[in-house]
């Protein structure tokens, strides 16, 4: 999808397979496939929401704040909550590592500033933690959307 291809392209090269061994998890695949993840870990992140059956969240989702928009990786808009997927390539890029750590500071302030509730899933080492377990997974969103919701009744 990142490449141009369609969902319904997608689905007519799997009915073109027939009934072959994995194709019903294939059609699961492109049924949860968003071209807008921008990395694996989101992938994963939208996958594990779905199998929790959590409402989806809204991907690349932009809020404009004092320091101009910002772009999360997932929102629940009207709860003004931001889940984002630190993975650490932010601060393995072409920025060195304390200078990303600063901008994404003063990023998570502004949008703080603006009415936002954060929840961040730890994606470090390999077994990404945050994203494989299940019921602390869902205790966390959970948490975090009440948490969202005490806020927004505290500034109404």
């Amino acid at each position: 999808m990142r490449r141009g291809a369609t969902k319904a392209e997608m689905a007519q090269v799997l009915a073109a397979r027939g009934r072959v061994p994995g194709i019903g998890k294939a059609r699961n695949v492109v049924e949860l496939a968003d071209g807008r993840s921008q990395s694996v870990g989101e992938s994963l992140t939208r996958v594990a929401l779905h199998r929790l059956n959590l409402p989806a969240p809204v991907p690349q989702f932009e809020v404009r704040t004092r320091l101009g928009v910002h772009r999360l990786d997932f929102a629940r808009p009207k709860l003004k909550l931001a889940l984002e997927f630190d993975g650490g390539l932010k601060c393995r890029g072409k920025t060195p590592a304390a200078e990303a750590l600063l901008q994404e500071r003063k990023r998570e302030r502004a949008l703080q500033e603006a009415g936002w509730t954060f929840l961040r899933l730890d994606a470090e080492g390999p077994e990404w933690k945050d994203l494989f377990n299940d019921a602390a997974l869902k205790a966390r969103v959970l948490a975090a959307m009440a948490e969202a919701r005490r806020r927004q009744a505290a500034a109404a």
